[in-house]
């Protein structure tokens, strides 16, 4: 990132679930070797953003702009209130350890859905479900593929039986 600017993050991945980062990807991906991938997955509204954020803001140098290592924005109070979601597809940012952190769009999600629908991508509501069911098993394979660690991020004491279902499918 460039002073003043906060953390650059590279959109890796459209919403429609297609590379999308070009050069600048290519460059963060060709500049870096010797890194830790780290993708976030979850439902709509987890905190996978939020916790991606505590790992981009660990540094063993002790600097403390803090507020420039927090790069993925969190569902904000009005986009939570509208039913939607925050990030579209994936974001990548490298923080200062050598993590290549993933924030994914989220997996089983209507509002991702709806977003697919309104653009004329997907048919008819009957199609949705498959859609939806779709969508989350290629992002999460590939999210597999790639990452050395996978953080499951979820809001009840137990992971929703229909993600664990989907992580056994994908697996």
């Amino acid at each position: 990132s460039r002073p003043g600017q906060g953390p650059a993050v590279v959109k890796l991945i459209s919403a429609g679930l297609s590379f999308s980062g070009g050069a600048e990807a290519a460059k963060v991906l060709t500049d870096n070797s010797d890194f830790w991938v780290v993708a976030a997955i979850g439902l709509a509204g987890a905190g996978k953003s939020s916790i991606l954020n505590e790992v981009a803001s660990l540094s063993k140098t002790g600097r403390s702009a803090a507020a420039l290592r927090r790069p993925f924005p969190p569902q904000s109070p009005e986009v939570a209130l509208e039913g939607s979601h925050q990030t579209e597809g994936v974001d990548l940012f490298v923080s200062s350890e050598r993590f290549l952190l993933l924030d994914c769009q989220p997996l089983l999600s209507s509002s991702v859905m709806l977003d697919k629908v309104l653009e004329g991508s997907v048919a008819s509501s009957s199609a949705c479900e498959q859609a939806m069911l779709h969508d989350s098993l290629r992002l999460l394979a590939w999210v597999l593929s790639v990452s050395n660690l996978v953080l499951l991020v979820h809001n009840d004491s137990l992971p929703d039986r229909t993600l664990l279902d989907l992580l056994r499918r994908a697996d």
